[in-house]
């Protein structure tokens, strides 16, 4: 059965059963992110699918383990977690043209989707706050990216290598891009034209876009 990253703990209480010379144990698992509960087993058979459960330990029981499987989504990232945060830490399979990845992923680690050879577009989930040192290294043919407005920090070279890239399309205002930690070292990100969303045709010059079916299109200046 798989495993994936968790935290239990355990508690043994008084009870009108524990009065009685009855232990009572609870446990409670909590899933990390990218990863869900599936259930507790005793000696390898199933006892419970609930996350919080009172049991009653016997002299025959050997192991009690909660048992957890990564999210579906996953499938195709190495990652690290805990309850608050996820860290996409590499590519298994590294032919991938886009990527999906879900929105609980906070970080970007190092050189993550490095050399990533034909990955051309990647939206960056929602709730990300870090893209770390060489996060897309040696992605040639990447050329446009969506950023959300989350990010807090951009560390150095992170499209370090990918020459092709032109348009970053960011999930905020101008103003908000301008409070963003971005590391000196940045070249290929400096040199890509920056487009700011807007739900709406914007009345004043600039760069934006919005989403027409889900693909994110600039919006053109009269």
């Amino acid at each position: 059965m798989p495993f994936g990253l968790f935290h239990i703990s355990l508690s043994l209480y008084s009870s009108t059963r524990a009065a009685l010379g009855v232990i009572v144990a609870h446990l409670t698992a909590t899933p990390y992110l990218g990863s869900y509960f599936e259930g507790w087993y005793a000696d390898n058979e199933l006892i419970s699918v609930s996350e919080d459960f009172d049991f009653i330990p016997t002299s025959k029981m050997k192991e009690i383990k909660a048992v957890f499987v990564d999210d579906q989504k996953m499938q195709n990232y190495y990652f690290n977690s805990d309850e608050v945060s996820c860290v996409v830490t590499g590519v298994k399979d590294k032919t991938i043209v886009t990527a999906d990845i879900p929105r609980f992923v906070t970080e970007i680690g190092w050189f993550a989707f490095s050399e990533c050879y034909n990955l051309t577009f990647i939206e960056l989930p929602r709730n990300l706050e870090t893209i770390r040192y060489y996060a897309f290294n040696n992605c040639p043919n990447l050329e446009s990216v969506i950023i959300p407005r989350n990010v807090l920090c951009i560390e150095n070279d992170i499209f370090s290598g990918c020459s092709k890239l032109n348009k970053i399309f960011y999930g905020g205002k101008a103003s908000e891009w301008e409070q963003i930690e971005i590391y000196d070292n940045n070249l290929q990100l400096d040199a890509a034209t920056i487009y700011y969303y807007s739900n709406t045709k914007p009345t004043s010059a600039g760069n934006y876009w919005h989403y027409v079916d889900n693909v994110p299109t600039i919006w053109e200046n009269e």
